[in-house]
């Protein structure tokens, strides 16, 4: 939903991550991690020659390019990231409590490891966007949850082997918007506000009318706040 209104002006690349999609793994699913993709979005700016760059991400995405961003920040010129879920920068107990996935992750995984990845694929968008959300998602976006729960057969965490501290995120000195959906869950704005605090020249926005899942609830308004980032960092040198 983001393609069309960013290509109208930008030069828009999305990036097919290793073990997700249809396509065959290059091994047992052994280097699965947000480590791995990080290192993989690095490869492929090197290669294609256009850092320093803008990096788009949302839900495990933002994760992916806030690592990028601590382990390559010559290549990034801003941040645009939807909801990251990076448990570990809450430090209030109460806090850490509620953003605790464990057991939802273990259900996931469990569904899929026993080939039952449609289930798999509900437990994770309903967790995100609540109740009832995978099954109001249209045909072909199901399918495509239901074709990368495939990377939960591999057991072991979502989030960075090492987790990433507040004072990392404090060391980005690009631009960085953080966006929210208004109707989402409290677990999710949590960490929301705690990567808003970690990361001082940050910039807030929540989107009117969505859950986590915005980029598709509400693209029209998402996609205002992001060419407007766009629009703003222009000419940003990383």
């Amino acid at each position: 939903a983001q393609r069309e209104a960013v290509a109208k002006r930008y030069r828009f690349i999305a990036i097919d991550r290793r073990y997700f999609g249809t396509a065959p793994w290059p091994d047992t699913g052994v280097r699965i991690s947000q480590e791995t993709d990080a290192d993989d979005l690095a490869a492929l700016i090197r290669a294609l020659k256009i850092e320093p760059t803008v990096l788009v991400g949302p839900s495990g995405g933002a994760n992916v390019v806030l690592i990028t961003a601590l382990r390559y920040p010559e290549l990034v010129r801003a941040l645009f990231v939807h909801e990251p879920g990076l448990r570990s920068i809450v430090t209030d107990s109460a806090d850490r409590r509620l953003v605790s996935d464990a057991d939802a992750d273990r259900m996931a995984q469990a569904a899929a490891a026993a080939g039952n990845m449609a289930d798999a694929a509900r437990l994770v968008v309903d967790r995100n966007s609540g109740p009832g959300s995978f099954d109001r998602l249209p045909a072909t976006l199901k399918q495509m949850f239901i074709d990368n729960a495939r990377a939960l057969t591999v057991p072991g965490p979502r989030e960075p082997a090492e987790p990433i501290t507040c004072q990392q995120l404090g060391r980005i000195r690009v631009p960085v918007t953080i966006t929210e959906g208004a109707l989402t869950g409290p677990a999710r704005r949590i960490m929301d506000a705690a990567a808003h605090r970690c990361i001082p020249q940050s910039q807030l926005v929540t989107i009117p009318n969505a859950h986590h899942g915005a980029p598709r609830e509400n693209p029209s308004a998402f996609n205002e706040a992001l060419l407007a980032f766009l629009a703003q960092t222009e000419g940003v040198v990383g």
